[in-house]
């Protein structure tokens, strides 16, 4: 076992600060998935088309069980989760990734100047 250096108040305030910054992680991330799903008045619901989740998954299935489809649903089974709830999951990372984009954009950068968009 590694020893972490440091007094115990030390690394009890170190953990503290870590649990604070994962829970703020995951606020921020349900807040902006929860922005995606927010609809303005007259706006289209907006959505993730179910190909682009389908190819998200195809492409863990080929990278991580090396396209072996039953060995990834048993994983899930594994971990308790369901097809449907792990679809749920890729829809949110993407939609996470798309608004954690967006906001980086809309940032100014550091000199005050608004980020250029596109390429």
């Amino acid at each position: 076992m590694q020893q972490v250096p440091g007094s115990p108040e030390e690394l009890r305030q170190r953990l503290y600060a870590l649990q604070n910054g994962v829970i703020a992680d995951l606020i921020t991330r349900q807040l902006n998935i929860k922005e995606f799903d927010n609809q303005q008045e007259g706006e289209q619901p907006k959505q993730i088309a179910s190909a682009m989740i389908d190819n998200v998954i195809a492409e863990q299935v080929k990278n991580k069980f090396n396209n072996d489809q039953s060995g990834f649903l048993a994983s899930l089974t594994e971990q308790g989760v369901t097809l449907e709830q792990y679809q749920k999951k890729v829809e949110e990372d993407i939609v996470y990734s798309y608004m954690s984009a967006q906001q980086r954009r809309a940032m100014p950068a550091k000199d005050g100047q608004a980020k250029p968009r596109g390429p």
